[in-house]
């Protein structure tokens, strides 16, 4: 026996200088160097553009939260933003608005700096999940620098995706530490539910995080006995909560019901989605903001790739029986993918670069795999493919990324890939239209966005915006009557209709279009000022008082409803009222003219 144990004993002294108490230079500075400077390098120059206008003006520069900093606002349940409740993002974005007050560019930045955060932790989890460098590096990397990310980075409006995916490995990486470190394993388990609730309050599409939590497990040979699924109990209940959150968001901005297709075709588009995102993975060329649904039904190639689909996800599952690298890859990217995959549509296009933002994860992992067996028999090999992916990938994101500079970059590119796309037409001409004042032009992309799609109300509300513009206002209200006949709930339909209709005298009808909208968002102060305003027209001081009352109440900070509150005031000699409304107006920020003040005493 004492034979036996020496060499034992011996092995183990033979083991020990393996252990390095220095720090690892390389992978703690060397590798999260590369991944700051070739995400800098790719990214060169966002900081320079401007904003567009998909989604940017009511996330940020039209947004109150944002502009009048309401911090503590965006926390509350119903502060939904375009569909969503994303406190976290609205609070980054107010926080960019009061130290950089509307430069794009500081936001660009920030979006920049967030990515990186975001891929420094990919590698972190991934190095520490794997035990291997390559593996964590250039799973790393390839989350920095694919030019399917783009979109999510160079958007100021993609703000969500960049922070979903920050708090998102974070709380995997908190979640390792978890499993790992027994004597502070509930310390480490309550970090991780906190990260991922700040993931899911940073964009909802972070809702599989406990399945994923389950895919570590299997990876790591857990047993899945009773404790295993009553630790994931808190996750699960923060996922279903805020992802039916989501869905109200969703459904209180229309964005569930733009397109509407069967079950069963969507299905197929489903199939065929997975199987592109895989292609684009591997060859991102002829990327756009706006992918259209197909013509005449599902296509036949539709049919098959579907079928390749589910034909993978098969094999992941049975591949599991050897090793767990391709259910956990392929499962990390279906999971991530599959709430975006439009069989609960969510607006009018079949695909999405950024719905790939953590789902591509999946993928690389499983690429740095096969790169790391390649290594194994060549290790030259597998250092020299991996390098020129990574080259290769900076280089077409550098393609991609003058594309955001601005709305007509953005549109141009869509309409010379997809020239039947009628939101493109339709937000080029918005901006010519309104930023431009360039009307030949706007009129030029509305005609053409209503001609590509008769049905597409968007075009009509703004062509109506262009002909008040030019106070053609018989036109406009033909426009706004169309939009709100193919869109009955249209808000921006019924508000505008409003203002032209208050504009022309016809006062009833605009009360009438106020009143529609209010049942829409019964919470928007900016009706209940317009309203006023309309009820002020007609000397209905009453009525017009209690609107801006009203809208004080929903919005306490905006200077110029005390002033128009002021002068509804004095009218119904009020006047010590209207002194007052004239001081808040003031201490906001309004210039109230002197000769007002003068005729009010003051």
């Amino acid at each position: 026996m004492a034979k036996k144990s020496a060499p034992k004993g011996r092995k183990k002294k033979s083991a020990e200088p393996k252990k390095s108490k220095s720090l690892p230079l390389k992978e703690l500075i060397v590798i999260p160097i590369a991944i700051i400077a070739l995400t800098w390098i790719a990214y060169s120059g966002v900081e320079k553009f401007d904003w567009v206008n998909f989604d940017d003006p009511p996330y940020v520069y039209e947004n109150g939260y944002v502009l009048k900093g309401q911090f503590e606002e965006v926390w509350k349940p119903r502060s939904f933003v375009m569909g969503n409740y994303h406190p976290v993002t609205m609070w980054t974005l107010a926080r960019d608005q009061a130290k950089n007050e509307n430069d794009p560019g500081a936001f660009h930045r920030s979006n920049v700096f967030y990515h990186i955060v975001a891929a420094l932790l990919v590698y972190f989890f991934f190095w520490r999940f794997t035990g291997s460098v390559f593996i964590g590096a250039f799973t790393g990397l390839v989350f920095a620098v694919h030019p399917m990310h783009v979109e999510s980075v160079a958007w100021v409006a993609a703000r969500k995706d960049q922070l979903m995916a920050l708090f998102f490995f974070a709380a995997l990486l908190s979640y390792l530490y978890y499993l790992e470190d027994q004597k502070r394993r509930w310390l480490w388990y309550g970090l991780t539910l906190v990260l991922f609730l700040g993931s899911m309050l940073s964009k909802a599409m972070a809702a599989p995080f406990p399945v994923v939590l389950f895919l570590i497990d299997l990876y790591k040979g857990r047993k899945f006995k009773l404790p295993l699924w009553l630790e994931k109990l808190p996750f699960f209940a923060v996922s279903f909560v805020l992802g039916y959150w989501a869905i109200i968001a969703q459904r209180s901005a229309d964005a569930l019901t733009m397109e509407s297709f069967p079950l069963s075709e969507k299905i197929f588009f489903a199939g065929n989605s997975v199987i592109v995102y895989i292609a684009k993975f591997l060859a991102p060329f002829k990327l756009s903001v706006f992918y259209p649904y197909p013509d005449g039904g599902v296509p036949f190639p539709y049919y098959l790739t579907t079928v390749l689909a589910v034909a993978l996800g098969v094999g992941a599952l049975l591949s599991a029986r050897k090793t767990k690298v391709f259910l956990f890859g392929f499962g990390l990217f279906f999971l991530m993918v599959a709430l975006v995959l439009q069989l609960l549509s969510v607006g009018a296009a079949m695909m999405a670069d950024r719905y790939t933002y953590i789902p591509y994860v999946g993928l690389a992992f499983l690429l740095a795999v096969g790169l790391e067996k390649l290594n194994g028999f060549r290790p030259a090999a597998g250092w020299a493919t991996a390098a020129a992916i990574v080259v290769f990938f900076v280089a077409l994101t550098r393609q991609r990324v003058p594309v955001w500079e601005n709305t007509v970059t953005l549109f141009t590119d869509v309409i010379e890939k997809y020239p039947t796309v009628p939101v493109a037409y339709n937000n080029r001409g918005k901006y010519y239209g309104f930023q431009k004042q360039d009307y030949d032009r706007a009129f030029a992309d509305l005609n053409k966005s209503i001609e590509v799609d008769p049905e597409y109300p968007n075009a009509y509300v703004n062509r109506g915006n262009v002909y008040s513009m030019r106070e053609e206002y018989q036109q406009a209200i033909a426009d706004y009557d169309r939009a709100l006949q193919l869109r009955p709930t249209y808000y921006d339909a019924l508000t505008n209709r409003a203002i032209t209709n208050a504009l022309l005298g016809n006062f009833e009808k605009s009360l009438t279009d106020y009143d529609r909208a209010l049942k829409i968002q019964p919470n928007n102060g900016q009706i209940y000022f317009n309203r006023g305003l309309t009820h002020f027209q007609m000397r209905h001081w009453e009525s017009s008082l209690s609107d801006y009352n009203m809208a004080i109440k929903l919005n306490p900070k905006n200077g110029q409803v005390y002033y128009y509150r002021s002068m509804v005031e004095a009218q119904m000699g009020q006047i010590e009222a209207a002194r007052r409304d004239v001081n808040n107006a003031r201490s906001l920020g309004f210039p109230v003219p002197d000769s007002y003040s003068k005729q009010l005493g003051m």
